[in-house]
């Protein structure tokens, strides 16, 4: 898991939000392991390595007064806000199709 040991201590407190964000996460992690970015293939890395980095940056970015006062549904937020961030780019035509099926 690459969520920052914080963050993970504040979603453990809630268990259906926890639950929730791993199994988005799982999801998202798929098509962040895939090295082919069709449309963008001469962006840098967009990997689960890149997800690590923003995490890390992102919970030393928040003062540690304000991280606390933070619940579990935040840190989801969060964290799935960034997880999902740059998914579009790993869109193929296939994809977009299905994003623009009626």
């Amino acid at each position: 898991m690459v969520i920052p040991t914080v963050f993970q201590d504040i979603l453990s407190l809630d268990n259906n939000w926890n639950m929730k964000t791993q199994t988005i996460i799982n999801k998202i992690e798929i098509y962040l392991n895939s090295s082919e970015l069709y449309f963008f293939p001469e962006y840098t890395n967009h990997s689960l390595t890149h997800i690590k980095n923003i995490l890390y940056l992102v919970e030393k970015l928040i003062p540690q007064k304000t991280l606390y006062k933070l619940s579990a549904k935040d840190i989801a937020i969060l964290v799935l806000g960034i997880f999902s961030h740059d998914i579009g780019m790993f869109l193929k035509p296939d994809g977009i199709n299905k994003i623009l099926e009626l």
